[in-house]
This record gives C-alpha cells, structure tokens and sequence, in this order.
C-alpha cells in the first residue's frame, strides 16, 4: 500500500495563477489543492510530503514556476481504496511561485541546475576561402587540408544527486550527443564530457554535487548548422582506389588511372570515379562517430 493523491493533482488538477511586476521583474505565482489518502492512519506529513507519487517537492518546477511552501492538514477519517483500512485524508496547499529563494529549499536534490556558460577555442578544417567564399581547394580540385580558430560554446552544469553518485549516469551519457534539441541546440550538436562528481554534506546529510561540462559545435563563423556536427565526421569522399563499373556484371577494384598511374580518386556515392571535368566539389562521407541519447532527461538538467 501507499499514499496517493485523489481528485485535483499535478496532471488534470486546477491550477490557479497571477502575475505581478516586482522589484526583481515579472513574478508569476498560483496554488494547487491536492486531497491526498494516507497509507495508513499512523503516517506522518513528512511521509506524506516525501513519499506519496507525484507529489511536489519544494524547489521542483512545476507549469513554470518553483514549489515555494506545502501546508498539510488532516482533514477526515476514509478508507484507503487499496487496503480498505481506515485512514485520514489530508489536504495539501502548495503555493508556487516563478522566483526562487535557494533559502526555502529544504534538500539540495530540489534544486535546480545552475548554468555557467563558457567557451573554447579550437581547430577546424576551412571549407571555404573567408575573403572569396571559393572551396579551399587545388586547380585539381584537390582538397586542402588548412586548420582555422573557432569558439565553440560551452556550459558546465551543477546539479546536486544521491550520494554515491550512480556511475550508470557517467557510463551512459559521457560521450554522448543530445537526440533531442538541449538548450536551443539542434539534435546532434552537443557532447557532454567527463562528469566529476564530489561528496558534500548540506545539514547533516551526503550528497553528491556533479558538475557536468557540455560543448556545442556550434560554430558562428562556419556553415549553417541544422543538427549532428558531433555525431557524424564529415571527410571528402577521395581515395587511391575505385570501382570501376563498366562491366556491371563484373565490377572491378582498380589502383591506377587510364595511363595506369596511381592517384588520388574523387569518388561517387557507388565508389566509381567522378569525371575529370567535374568542377564541384568532393562527396562528403558521414561517418557516424558519437551516439546518441537524452541526456538532459536522464541526468535532470
């Protein structure tokens, strides 16, 4: 058996709402009214509070604004609708509120995540002339290989967790780019790096306070970004060998030009040579290189 909550709650309940200019800007607040069944006439309001489903913690956002104060009052003698036991029933206020004193947040793992946004500069290949906007490339039509600076945007997050810090979290989301659009950023263009985690103890009790680095390919002097500059390497579809096909029941692997001299081939999408007169640029290969996962979902940031 348990707690649970009955008539308005945190997915169909009424939730009334008000909006005011403070000192500190546009402040939203409202208040939701649960009737929550106790498991058993003995279970105490901390029990309530911290282990009936859906209940709201203070600190946790719910519609956009902070749980800010829970008021629980016993209201009436029930039957619990699992056990058939008697039981009390109690009323549960809870005010929100879009602003948010730290002060007021009994346990650390209600809080929410602080941001601190930085960056890094790094090397990336020049695709295209910054003067002329030509394709850096050779008369050939040859690629050049020419490194340029770029920032790339990066965000450590601080949040608090159980202590000890579940190593799954680590295993499972370093390394990985975002499948779901994080911060503004497009699908596949941010990587979350080596999470730290440390103990500490707020009142008494251990925690453990994660900072998790994320970086952003999201370079804004380079092309336009729609998604996954993280998870795919883009590389020039050239090589020593191709495919020749002429025979297309007997494709042939071939080393050597029409002169019979070794080159370097560009490359069609089957593997043949492109034309010699060809005057676009390469194909690019995607080659998949970082996986994928909701890492904002699973790690609560």
């Amino acid at each position: 058996m348990a707690n649970y909550i009955v008539g308005d709650g945190p997915v169909n309940g009424t939730l009334s709402a008000s909006f005011a200019l403070t000192d500190n800007g546009e402040e939203k607040t409202g208040s939701l009214v649960y009737t929550v069944i106790a498991d058993t006439l003995a279970t105490t309001e901390e029990d309530i509070r911290l282990n009936t489903p859906n209940f709201p913690l203070l600190g946790e956002i719910r519609s956009g604004m902070y749980t800010t104060a829970i008021t629980l009052t016993q209201k009436a003698i029930t039957t619990h609708a699992v056990s058939g036991a008697d039981t009390w029933a109690w009323t549960a206020e809870v005010e929100f509120s879009s602003q948010l004193d730290l002060n007021v947040v009994s346990s650390p793992l209600a809080r929410p995540p602080v941001y601190n946004w930085g960056g890094t500069l790094e090397g990336v290949p020049l695709e295209f002339d910054t003067q002329t906007g030509a394709l850096v490339q050779t008369a050939a039509l040859e690629p050049i290989d020419i490194q340029r600076q770029a920032i790339m945007p990066t965000v450590q997050v601080e949040k608090f967790f159980n202590y000890p810090f579940d190593a799954n979290l680590i295993l499972n989301n370093c390394g990985y780019s975002n499948s779901v659009a994080y911060l503004g950023a497009p699908v596949g263009t941010c990587l979350v790096g080596a999470i730290r985690s440390q103990k500490v103890i707020v009142q008494n009790v251990e925690y453990a306070k994660a900072v998790i680095p994320i970086k952003f390919e999201l370079d804004p002097n380079g092309p336009l970004v729609t998604q996954d500059t993280v998870v795919f390497a883009k590389v020039p579809h050239v090589g020593t060998q191709y495919i020749d096909r002429s025979d297309p029941g007997n494709p042939v692997i071939r080393k050597l030009d029409d002169n019979r001299n070794p080159g370097l081939f560009r490359l069609e999408n089957d593997g043949t040579r492109k034309g010699d007169d060809n005057t676009d640029p390469p194909n690019q290969l995607d080659i998949g290189r970082v996986p994928k996962t909701n890492f904002a979902a699973a790690l609560g940031i």
